[in-house]
């Protein structure tokens, strides 16, 4: 047998009592015995980063997990050198696919070793999950679960096991053959492979009271702890600390101009009008006015987005070279993307260009078609940022031909543009077309004086632009924002200017 498979109610008596002297200080929904927690809030595996957990953990400097050295699990079975208590939790979490504040919730259930226990201490630390561990007897039963390491990864292993098995989803995890031997959702459902498949109402008797397993997060905390009062005690720590158990509103994804990534691969998207753009390279990320800090993980609904076409190599207008001495601006014609080629070092420079505007690439990166002219040195080629002598305005230089106004220094700015890449205009420069002026860059988080904090919809092609309201605080956290490091504060009748849409969730 692979795993040691054991339903657990609590530690010991003694356990639960402590475990209770926690007091949650907010309320939400009550809880509804048939639904403890939604099956998508149970598996949001990216509700927190190890330096979030830690953060967390350090909220209680008298709690046994602030400072806490536990091995590394590799996997079930194999554990490495000591890490912070927040390096096994998390790497539990993200290996089973399991939320890790389900595993802190259930840790302070189980063991009230999140906070600290005054009357005893931290002497639960090595049985912290309750893994193995009956109402009555010897806790653990076996001694290969014995340690906060042990623990963690196996009862993280136990409560995804029990989630996917109560909806027969024999496979999961390779252990096809091991018989399970939980609390089931409706339908018909084999426990084993090679079993019979047998049809379930989904219903239980817990504490003598005949409950309905609406989902299998609910199923997997019943067969882990079947009875109410230790459902009730996670649901009010969780509730307490995390949230609502259960999720509410129609379903959401990250806005439109943000950036997700998976947890289980490299692959970075943009959302953009229900669909995600692959990001081809680091390059093609910093082109569109991108870096790193902008990647969000993506949750549910992000993945259920369909991927299309990817998003050019390079943006439109962007100075670049590769290996050789050449510089070229990207341009892209009828869908194909050309190098437009500075002719000589004098145009360069007598645009006011320095190398330290140009990207460079790898050679593969570079177009093989040369757009129809070179650079012209009265002129400046498109993506170029300009401002008139004797004048404050700053101008964008369109692919459309047009040069575009920034009414606004926190617009300049949310493009990620700073001033020294603005170029003194030529006189052809400034003879161009005026298009409409700039807005927002898109999925920009704004704010005014007040609490309310929005991401700015995409600018329209007459100008116009909306921000949608972020409706709550768990929005925010949820899509993994930070403030204020990611928000950007404008004046009050910048954004009274925009009109606010529905909310984002």
């Amino acid at each position: 047998m692979k795993k040691v498979y054991v339903f657990l109610s609590v530690v010991i008596p003694i356990l639960v009592i402590s475990s209770l002297i926690w007091r949650p200080t907010v309320t939400h929904a009550s809880f509804n015995s048939n639904n403890v927690m939604d099956d998508i809030v149970f598996t949001n595996v990216n509700s927190m980063g190890e330096s979030a957990i830690q953060n967390f953990l350090n909220r209680w400097p008298s709690g046994c997990l602030t400072n806490y050295q536990a091995p590394y699990p590799v996997d079930y079975f194999t554990f490495g050198g000591n890490v912070s208590a927040a390096s096994v939790i998390y790497r539990a979490a993200q290996y089973w696919g399991l939320n890790p504040q389900v595993i802190l919730a259930t840790l302070q259930k189980e063991s009230s070793v999140v906070t600290g226990d005054a009357s005893y201490g931290c002497q639960y630390i090595n049985t912290a999950m309750g893994y193995d561990c009956p109402d009555a007897g010897s806790c653990p039963v076996h001694a290969s679960n014995l340690g906060f390491s042990q623990q963690v990864m196996h009862a993280a292993w136990q409560l995804r096991f029990n989630q996917e098995r109560s909806y027969g989803n024999i496979g999961w995890d390779g252990d096809s053959s091991v018989y399970y031997y939980g609390y089931m959702t409706q339908g018909n459902r084999a426990r084993v492979q090679g079993g019979s498949t047998i049809y379930y109402d989904g219903t239980a008797t817990i504490d003598g009271t005949l409950v309905y397993m609406s989902n299998g997060a609910t199923a997997s905390l019943y067969s882990y702890t079947p009875h109410f009062h230790g459902n009730q005690n996670f649901y009010s720590l969780f509730n307490s600390w995390f949230g609502d158990t259960i999720y509410h509103g129609v379903p959401y994804a990250h806005p439109n101009g943000t950036l997700v990534r998976n947890s289980n691969e490299l692959q970075v998207y943009l959302i953009e009008n229900g669909q995600r753009l692959p990001v081809p390279t680091a390059e093609s990320l910093f082109s569109f006015n991108y870096n790193f800090g902008d990647i969000r993980f993506a949750n549910y609904y992000d993945d259920q987005m369909p991927v299309v076409s990817p998003l050019p190599l390079l943006k439109e207008g962007t100075v670049f070279k590769g290996s050789g001495p050449a510089i070229y601006t990207y341009r892209i014609v009828a869908g194909i993307p050309q190098k437009q080629h500075f002719p000589t070092w004098e145009t360069f420079t007598g645009l006011g260009y320095r190398l330290q505007d140009v990207m460079t690439v790898p050679d593969w990166e570079i177009p093989s078609a040369n757009y129809a002219s070179d650079v012209d040195s009265s002129q400046h080629p498109v993506g170029a940022l300009v401002q008139p002598a004797g004048h404050l305005e700053v101008y964008y230089l369109d692919p459309n031909g047009t040069k575009r106004l920034f009414t606004n220094q926190e617009s300049f700015y949310s493009w990620r543009y700073w001033f020294g890449q603005v170029k003194r205009a030529t006189i052809a420069d400034t003879q161009l077309p005026t298009g409409t002026p700039m807005g927002y860059k898109e999925g920009i988080l704004i704010k005014g004086s007040g609490p309310q904090i929005y991401t700015t919809d995409p600018q329209q092609l007459d100008g116009s632009q909306q921000k949608s309201l972020i409706s709550s605080w768990y929005c925010f956290v949820q899509f993994n924002y930070n403030y204020p490091n990611d928000v950007l504060g404008i004046a009050d009748w910048e954004l009274a200017s925009l009109p606010t849409t529905g909310p984002v969730c």
